[in-house]
């Protein structure tokens, strides 16, 4: 691996893949450790090609996370380890949903049936969580809305983000 490269993504293989809960440590360096996107996925298929997707992913506090939809692709996320926030938004960029993933004390998992863009911003130091979709993994696969910053400027995305967060804190209050 290159000091300058991020370590974004990793395949399994095998005929039988376990995921210890020791090497959720490993995850959080990795991610951590990466020079841009603070973020790792350990795929547990052994290639984009496979019908169906599952991963492991790991992201950090302040790794920012476009709002996508999926054409034709439901998907579900599980809480491993940690705390985020899912935002789901209309055609518009409008929130219409908000809600914390969250084992302790909040909804630990969620499927998205339909086209619902929708986003996570990680609420602690690091947010692990399991991700299953069908595949193949195409890049047309996220559908990104011109409404929100494409993450190439750091700080348009961080400013959105904060203004989608307040926004929320202000219809929660």
């Amino acid at each position: 691996m290159s000091e300058n490269k991020d370590h974004l993504a990793d395949f399994s293989t095998g005929d039988v893949i376990k995921v210890h809960s020791g090497q959720l440590d490993g995850f959080r360096n990795i991610a951590m450790q990466n020079p841009g996107k603070k973020r790792y996925r350990l795929c547990l298929h052994d290639s984009p090609d496979n019908a169906l997707q599952e991963m492991l992913i790991c992201v950090t506090k302040g790794d920012y996370s476009r709002p996508h939809k999926h054409v034709g692709i439901s998907e579900s996320h599980h809480i491993v380890d940690g705390k985020e926030r899912i935002i789901l938004f209309d055609d518009d960029g409008n929130v219409t949903d908000s809600f914390v993933l969250d084992r302790k004390s909040g909804y630990i998992s969620y499927r998205i049936n339909s086209e619902v863009y929708h986003m996570s911003v990680p609420l602690t130091e690091t947010v692990i969580k399991l991700e299953v979709k069908a595949g193949p993994f195409t890049p047309g696969s996220n559908i990104f809305p011109d409404w929100a910053p494409d993450g190439e400027d750091t700080g348009e995305a961080e400013k959105y983000v904060n203004a989608v967060m307040t926004g929320i804190e202000h219809l929660e209050n």
